[in-house]
């Protein structure tokens, strides 16, 4: 966690703004092309960027953890809070001008008689009433160089979302979706600024307040979907940095919205508290353009176009041309048009799910009770766990003709079946397709596609490893998702996992890590499981890590197990990602760092132990010497003051070498 007197980086390199000098038509919206180039260049490593939030929300339970003088909170008892943003710094007193747009933000949302609304409209709020009191000369504009521009006319300076764009014929039903959502959300800001969303208040009364406010401010629900166009596009996820991915909360920091995306990016957006800081994962040219990824570029390039596809409306693959991404698209329809498809679905009767011909009789029973137990699956409403699409074993998704180009066949790895220990890395594999469009969570509903192709190993069935699958996919994303809560942090990790057939209950989140682990690795008969390097498999150890590092759990030699399991699999996964891949990047490092800690507690344990395994300590040392010297170089070209993992390294380094150095004399010079 963030500490609240941690620093930051005073400066970045010389940074400037370039426009292409025409605008161009994305989506039928005309959209002036721009970015950010580093004028001198700069190293890998380097912090290019250090920048304030214009507003933000933070997520209530990471306040106390996360805040320090910068955070300004209010209405405790909700779920998201909002942060105080760039006017008290670092320790100075509060600003009284702005204390009181925290003042009228609270009296507004109290008002409120429909509950606490979105996070999205909270922000949206928090921008305005900013505004205003920059209007009112009681808050300075803050300056925002790259843009050219002072205070909220930043803001108003970004591009909108893909709910502004133009959609010719109204096919596209998830942007339509977005924008019945964006729009709904639209009123109700305008009505929670005008005061109008309590109890008693007339149609009249409504009238007059919207009128007001229009006259007032320039404020009205077409005002208010502008801006959520805008936060919807340019908003950051504010994580708690060093590579972990919990997300805190949500911020708008206008230059750096300016970066482009790009899948080889050049840099990455890292957070110090709520301060964003940009550096260079590479090498960067003078008057290169400065890149950074909108979206997890650890993800297959698949994964990469559907999320960007979601969220920001523009296709990644436009790389590959139009013609090859015609061929590819409508080869893999006719392949999906002529696969079959069957529900992975139930009925409860008393208490028992009934699968029908969904799976074998012989499984019946152990489904059902692995589904009402675990997936907490208690009636015929929730017994959806998607569609099982199966393309057949002579179609290979990533076969030249169904990919626009040779480079996605990569992508294979990432949806690869194992059988009996062995990895099936091409021709043959499974993958979960949100109905959404998006993949930003594995939590499998009704219309959602369990996809499957390719000659499965003899013996296995292909519908039951889609079940499996899915299963899989639902209790991990129930884990995450209890986590989040913090459901874990008191249970008791003495107990051994339950043998195959007993009883669920009373499992704790180590068990069912171990359960979940068991699904993915098939049964080594009828169910196959999926790849080392499965996407699935990602989700889990990420899952693994916020609860092996328990206090309860780490202590124990099943917790450090399955901690060091865990981020070496991360650490080799991102390392394995050859186009994305970058050794300075924060996630990476973090996890190199994580490997080497867990490692230095296991190698503690190893040798206070009697009769330690010789050969196992011997290569467990030559390993940590490895990681330490990774480390070492990497954290002296990309240390960022302020970041945990760099004050933490830098603090401890030179003791964890001596106690390398004494054990390599005492073990590795042993014959």
């Amino acid at each position: 966690m963030a500490s609240s007197t941690r620093p930051v980086p005073a400066r970045g390199v010389a940074l400037e703004r370039f426009d292409a000098g025409m605008a161009v038509m994305i989506d039928g919206a005309r959209v002036v092309e721009r970015g950010v180039r580093a004028r001198e260049g700069a190293r890998a490593g380097e912090v290019l960027m250090v920048t304030e939030p214009y507003f933000a929300v933070l997520r209530e339970r990471y306040v106390d953890a996360v805040s320090c003088a910068t955070f300004k909170t209010i209405a405790r008892d909700d779920a998201i809070v909002m942060v105080h943003c760039g006017i008290r710094e670092r320790g100075r007193a509060s600003d009284g001008a702005f204390e009181s747009v925290v003042d009228e933000w609270a009296r507004l949302l109290a008002q409120s008689s429909r509950g606490t609304p979105a996070a999205e409209v909270r922000m949206a709020m928090g921008c305005l009433l900013r505004k205003r009191r920059e209007d009112e000369g009681v808050i300075e504009k803050r300056e925002y160089g790259l843009l050219g521009e002072r205070g909220f006319a930043a803001i108003e300076a970004l591009h909108e979302g893909v709910s502004a764009r133009k959609d010719a014929d109204g096919s596209d039903a998830r942007r339509l979706d977005r924008v019945m959502e964006i729009s709904s959300a639209g009123v109700v800001t305008a009505a929670l600024m005008a005061g109008t969303m309590r109890k008693g208040v007339t149609e009249d009364d409504i009238e007059r307040a919207m009128t007001a406010m229009k006259e007032k401010y320039g404020i009205d629900a077409k005002s208010c979907v502008k801006l959520l166009s805008i936060l919807e596009a340019n908003g950051f996820s504010i994580t708690q940095g060093d590579g972990d991915p919990d997300r805190l909360g949500f911020g708008i920091y206008p230059d750096a919205s300016l970066f482009n995306h790009s899948s080889r990016a050049n840099a990455q957006v890292s957070f110090i508290g709520k301060t964003l800081v940009v550096l260079a994962t590479r090498d960067i040219a003078a008057m290169e353009e400065v890149t950074i990824s909108y979206c997890d570029n650890y993800m297959s390039q698949d994964w990469r176009r559907r999320n960007m596809l979601a969220g920001y409306g523009f296709d990644t693959y436009n790389a590959f041309g139009v013609e090859n991404r015609k061929r590819a698209d409508e080869a893999r329809a006719r392949a999906m048009s002529s696969a079959s498809r069957r529900p992975l679905d139930g009925e409860v009767n008393d208490g028992h799910i009934e699968f029908g011909e969904s799976v074998h009789p012989s499984w019946e029973s152990s489904m059902s009770a692995m589904m009402r137990e675990e997936c907490k699956i208690t009636d015929k409403k929730d017994c959806g766990l998607g569609v099982h699409v199966d393309l057949g074993e002579d179609v290979d998704w990533f076969a030249d003709e169904l990919i626009p180009d040779r480079s996605l066949a990569n992508d294979a790895s990432w949806f690869a079946l194992s059988h009996d220990g062995v990895d099936y890395d091409a021709g043959v594999g499974i993958m979960l397709v949100k109905a959404d469009g998006g993949r930003k969570d594995i939590f499998v509903r009704k219309d959602d596609e369990i996809v499957t192709w390719g000659k499965f190993p003899p013996g296995v069935d292909r519908e039951l490893t889609a079940l499996n699958f899915a299963m899989a996919c639902d209790i991990i994303f129930k884990l995450r998702m209890e986590i989040e809560e913090g459901a874990f942090e008191r249970e008791d990790y003495s107990n051994s996992l339950p043998a195959a057939g007993e009883s669920l209950a009373g499992e704790n989140a180590l068990m069912r890590l171990e359960r979940v682990s068991e699904m993915l690795a098939g049964n080594g008969n009828d169910i196959a499981g999926v790849g080392s390097r499965h996407e699935v498999r990602k989700y889990l150890w990420l899952t693994m890590l916020p609860i092996v590092y328990l206090p309860g759990v780490s202590k124990t030699q099943r917790g450090l197990t399955m901690a060091l399991g865990a981020t070496n699999s991360l650490r080799i996964l991102y390392a394995s990602c050859e186009d994305t891949f970058s050794p300075y990047d924060s996630a990476y490092m973090c996890f190199v760092f994580s490997c080497f800690k867990l490692g230095q507690l296991a190698l503690h344990s190893d040798i206070s132990t009697p009769g330690c395994d010789f050969i196992r300590v011997r290569s467990r040392v030559k390993n940590q010497i490895l990681l330490y010297n990774e480390l070492k170089t990497n954290m002296s070209k990309a240390s960022a003051p302020g970041m945990e993992m760099h004050e933490e390294w830098a603090e401890n380094y030179q003791v964890w070498g001596h106690d390398l150095e004494m054990f390599y004399k005492k073990f590795t010079r042993r014959k």
